[in-house]
């Protein structure tokens, strides 16, 4: 699963700028609340907390002090091996 993510977040980060992708995947559901909701929006009970990509937001924070967005290319694809070590799995 986190190899499959490695290279999801790998081929994200090759889109431009303004990729409504790459733009979805920067929204932030708690910090542009639509002032028509009646509640701040969050995860019914029996859902997990963790999203997508907080596993890899994480490593990018403890290995290079920003997240997957900002790290420059070629750290990011030199980091996949102490990615999987990260997340306590290894390449298969």
């Amino acid at each position: 699963m986190f190899k499959a993510q490695w290279k999801y977040i790998q081929r994200l980060k090759s889109l431009p700028d303004n990729s409504w992708v790459l733009q979805s995947c920067q929204w932030v559901p708690t910090e542009s609340r639509d002032g028509h909701a009646p509640k701040m929006p969050r995860r019914n009970a029996g859902h997990p907390q963790l999203r997508w990509d907080d596993n890899m937001n994480g490593f990018c924070k403890f290995h290079a002090n920003c997240t997957w967005q900002s790290m420059p290319d070629a750290q990011f694809n030199a980091s996949m091996k102490a990615y999987m070590d990260y997340c306590g799995m290894h390449e298969i």
